[in-house]
């Protein structure tokens, strides 16, 4: 809300002084916009002062979506889940903290195929076809599945060699200080494998993505 409120005025996308339009900028990443169930025309909102939050934006189903074509729920109170991504590229790289909170799978097809096949019996063409098919279907597992989200910032490999990591969420400090009875300031890791500086997973997103079309709407989805 606070982008689009400083992009409503002369420049930017929510452009109403010879810009580009709502509705231009909303076609070119495919985004629909709704009011109390009904969609709407946003040329005719002016998003300087309205509250977003009032409003509802659906991508339809398709290989750019920004959740891909598979996402996996699963009971949790902060709408934490798995999903795919077009942004296949961002595996290739060492650090991998790009999502806006949930987590992206990087084989999430073939996970698919795991999870039906041991829960429905059914084969890999099936799953692909229930895909590629261009509506969205949602698909409820009968038998529960454990998921474990865990973070850690060391671990140890089979020689007993520990490894550092960058602490993205600055969670370290945290339990530090509640050891200690008082606030704790951690140095920077700069053991291997660690980052020199902890990084918010949004800005390193951002920086990873220096250079690569902006897509301000990536963060609406929660991705």
């Amino acid at each position: 809300a606070p982008h689009w409120r400083r992009t409503s005025k002369d420049t930017g996308f929510f452009s109403f002084g010879g810009g580009p339009t709502s509705s231009s900028v909303l076609a070119r990443h495919k985004l629909r916009v709704s009011y109390n169930g009904r969609e709407i025309n946003p040329d005719s909102i002016n998003w300087a002062t309205a509250d977003v939050r009032q409003y509802h934006f659906t991508q339809p189903p398709s290989g750019a979506n920004v959740l891909g074509v598979v996402k996996f729920r699963f009971p949790n109170r902060f709408d934490v889940y798995m999903h795919d991504t077009p942004e296949r590229h961002l595996f290739n790289g060492g650090t991998r903290a790009f999502s806006h909170g949930c987590m992206r799978v990087q084989n999430p097809i073939r996970l698919a195929e795991v999870l039906l096949a041991h829960d429905h019996g059914w084969g890999a063409e099936k799953v692909r076809g229930l895909m590629n098919h261009g509506g969205t279907s949602d698909v409820a597992l009968q038998t529960p599945i454990p998921v474990h989200v865990t973070y850690f910032t060391a671990s140890a490999d089979e020689n007993g060699k520990v490894h550092l990591y960058g602490d993205i969420y600055g969670q370290d400090g945290r339990v530090a200080s509640a050891l200690a009875g008082h606030a704790v300031h951690l140095a920077a890791q700069t053991s291997e494998g660690a980052t020199p500086r902890a990084k918010s997973p949004r800005r390193v997103a951002q920086a990873a993505r220096a250079g690569a079309p902006y897509n301000p709407f990536a963060g609406l989805f929660g991705n």
